[in-house]
């Protein structure tokens, strides 16, 4: 048998903590809407029809892990993507729901 490579602790928590912040329908969506274009709160909160409360605390959670970033142009806060690996999570991801909705295989084949 041969040798096997263990995933490291602190990657492997990482992992953890990032598929608990993927498990939420205003995060997915957020992380969507941010690869597609910078935006502010006011902008999120009426695109995603929900309190800028709300909002602003999982824009909080996704910023703490480094998923986005914020800049400040005169009163106003905008937030964009900050990390472009989590595009390829979200891609994969996507690209898996899209077949398992559909009833595909990877291949394309029912």
């Amino acid at each position: 048998m041969q040798p096997y490579k263990e995933i490291p602790a602190d990657e492997l928590d990482e992992s953890i903590m990032l598929t608990k912040l993927l498990n939420n329908r205003i995060r997915l969506q957020l992380i969507y809407l941010l690869e597609q274009h910078e935006y502010n709160v006011t902008e999120l909160s009426k695109i995603l029809d929900i309190e800028q409360t709300n909002l602003s605390h999982q824009l909080s959670l996704l910023k703490t892990h480094q998923i986005i970033s914020q800049r400040r142009e005169g009163k106003l806060m905008y937030y964009r993507i900050d990390d472009p690996h989590i595009i390829e999570t979200m891609t994969a991801l996507l690209q898996h729901a899209k077949h398992v909705a559909h009833g595909k295989t990877c291949d394309g084949k029912i």
